[in-house]
């Protein structure tokens, strides 16, 4: 792990937004971002795509004051690196973070996933199920089939998909409703349409069909997930995600028929925006009562 290079405040979106200690782990010669806050029980946080740490800066205040609260911007997304020539599967994000999780040497872990975070953490978790202990989910998907909605099949039309992502920043669009301050937050790490390049990589990525890159990966998360089916486990549902919809959650409920289950009606894509009180009190919840 190389020292953690100073960043000065008035790089962030502001101390007072995003008041927490910056450290970077290498990955080859690229930097992967990542805070690491109070002490106790680990708690990993997994951000959605195109979302980062800054999504979390809530949950990390309040669970820090009693957990080891670590949670990481994954290649390409947030205070990380993004570079143009990098392979960014799923699959290489999990081998990431599982190496970033042994040579911390974090042990008895529970997970909080966001969208395409849980197929990361899942497929970590899946290889070395004694080290996690919990499992949180807040709209995800690690499943081996998935409808794309209208608006990504778009974006990964051959000619006009880089366009729509990288110009448009049609995938972000959930951000404008956001009060200035905070939505300014989230589109910090985007300074150019360059820096949307891993968005697009994240779009293609998405197996909605066998042949895709991911789908065997998916396949083996998915047919793996009866590993983890004893870990206590919460799933956190924003009723109105365009992208991670209800039938997503069914199919969590599936896997997991035991878990602490919470759909939010007011919540949508930005649910950390949308309803971070209830969703802080829900997982804190779930920390006590099973002791994690």
């Amino acid at each position: 792990m190389s020292p953690a290079p100073e960043i000065r405040s008035e790089k962030l979106p502001s101390r007072e937004m995003f008041p927490f200690q910056s450290h970077f782990f290498s990955v080859g010669p690229h930097k992967l971002h990542y805070v690491d806050e109070g002490s106790g029980p680990v708690v990993l946080l997994l951000h959605s795509c195109p979302f980062w740490i800054y999504e979390f800066r809530e949950l990390i205040k309040d669970l820090r004051k009693d957990h080891r609260v670590i949670a990481i911007d994954q290649i390409g997304f947030g205070l990380s690196d993004k570079p143009r020539i990098f392979d960014y599967r799923i699959e290489t994000h999990a081998d990431h973070l599982d190496r970033f999780t042994r040579e911390l040497g974090l042990k008895d872990i529970t997970l909080v996933m966001h969208g395409r975070g849980a197929a990361i953490g899942m497929a970590v978790a899946i290889r070395r199920p004694e080290d996690f202990k919990g499992i949180v989910m807040l709209n995800a998907m690690s499943f081996s089939e998935y409808k794309l909605p209208w608006r990504l099949q778009a974006c990964r039309l051959k000619w006009i998909g880089p366009k729509i992502v990288m110009n448009l920043r049609i995938f972000q669009r959930d951000f404008d409703k956001l009060p200035e301050q905070i939505r300014a937050g989230y589109y910090f790490p985007f300074k150019t349409p360059r820096d949307q390049e891993p968005v697009l990589h994240f779009i293609e990525d998405l197996p909605s069909a066998p042949e895709d890159s991911s789908a065997q990966t998916m396949f083996e998360i998915e047919s793996s997930l009866w590993l983890l089916r004893d870990k206590p486990c919460c799933i956190i549902w924003a009723k109105h995600d365009w992208l991670y919809t209800m039938e997503n959650f069914k199919r969590w409920e599936q896997y997991f028929p035991r878990a602490d289950k919470h759909v939010i009606n007011k919540a949508g894509r930005t649910l950390m925006e949308d309803a971070p009180e209830e969703i802080c009190r829900h997982i804190r919840n779930f920390l006590e009562a099973n002791a994690l």
